[in-house]
Order: structure tokens, then C-alpha cells, then sequence
């Protein structure tokens, strides 16, 4: 997956995702469970903040969506971020996607 590309402060960004078993494809049911997903700075060990996702009325084809608000992206300095994507099932099994989700943020022009 190549990067994904905002500027700082900018408002309300929709990240849609869709969670998948690698590498049979197989969907993962999300239905009753959680995600979590994990910003930082690459390079660093800080996470700037975490969101929980929003399960979409799929649930159980692995669709969910993140809002990444604007005070979420305010003060970003322009560099490389990494995304840690974390589902929690409906009976406590927690799984990490192996990737991260990859940004380059840029400043905004003020």
C-alpha cells in the first residue's frame, strides 16, 4: 500500500479500511468486536494518539472507517507516520495487522 498523503490541521478525514487474513483474504468479523488504530511519528516510539474505528453495518466483511479529526492532525510537523491497526473480537482475541498503515504529512501553507 503505498502512502497515504495529508496536510496538517486539516479537517475530518475518512479512512476506510477492510480487514482481511493474510494471505488467504478471508474477511475478519468484526461484528460485536473493536478496532483500535495507533498514530506515530516513524522513527519514534511515542503514539500521538489512538482511535477507535467505527464498524461498519458490514461488520462481518471486515469494513470499518477511522475519523481522523482535525485536533488530531493540528500540530503535525511534516515527516513520515505509521498507523498501528489493532481488532479486538467480540470474545476478547486480539489481532494486529502485521503493516502499518503508512502518511506523509505535510505542513499546511498557513
Amino acid at each position: 500500500m503505498s502512502k497515504i498523503k495529508i496536510v496538517s490541521g486539516d479537517s475530518d478525514q475518512i479512512l476506510s479500511l477492510n480487514i482481511s487474513e493474510f494471505p488467504s483474504g478471508s474477511k475478519i468479523d468484526l461484528t460485536n468486536g473493536s478496532v483500535a488504530f495507533k498514530f506515530r511519528k516513524i522513527g519514534t516510539t511515542n503514539t500521538l494518539f489512538t482511535k477507535s474505528g467505527t464498524i461498519g453495518s458490514g461488520g462481518a466483511s471486515g469494513d470499518c472507517s477511522i475519523l481522523l479529526a482535525s485536533a488530531d492532525l493540528v500540530g503535525l510537523t511534516a515527516g513520515d507516520y505509521e498507523a498501528e491497526v489493532e481488532v479486538t473480537q467480540a470474545n476478547g482475541t486480539r489481532q494486529t495487522v502485521f503493516d502499518p498503515v503508512e502518511f506523509r504529512v505535510r505542513e499546511d501553507f498557513g
